[in-house]
């Protein structure tokens, strides 16, 4: 999952859906559960609860853009500032963003504020 903050979360191209299947399926292999097993009960069977792997995925990408509006450099926050307020859908930090504020209900406003949390 190296990598995945930047992956374009609602891009039918590059599917991060199938990698979410794939995941699971390699995850059924691991911990030794039947294929029709139910995908929302993975994340407590694999021995550490977790969040289901897309919403890690979201979680992520919407950890490292909070840190670049709160804690990067002036020209990052700029840049960052830009893709979530003009950009928008033309850029993959402004399309997660999008992305993520109507998947949990989150204001736009308040992203850019730094007020989201995005804990579990």
């Amino acid at each position: 999952m190296y990598g995945c903050k930047l992956w374009s979360l609602n891009d039918s191209a590059v599917s991060v859906s199938e990698f979410c299947v794939d995941w699971r399926k390699a995850l059924r292999r691991v911990i030794n559960v039947p294929y029709n097993c139910h995908s929302c009960l993975l994340p407590l069977l694999s021995g550490r609860p977790t969040l289901p792997i897309f919403d890690e995925i979201c979680k992520r990408s919407m950890r490292i853009i909070l840190s670049c509006v709160l804690r990067g450099s002036p020209l990052v926050r700029a840049v960052v500032h830009h893709a979530l307020l003009i950009a928008e859908n033309n850029s993959v930090i402004g399309s997660n963003a999008l992305f993520c504020c109507e998947r949990y209900e989150w204001v736009a406003a308040d992203l850019v504020a730094g007020k989201t949390d995005v804990s579990n």
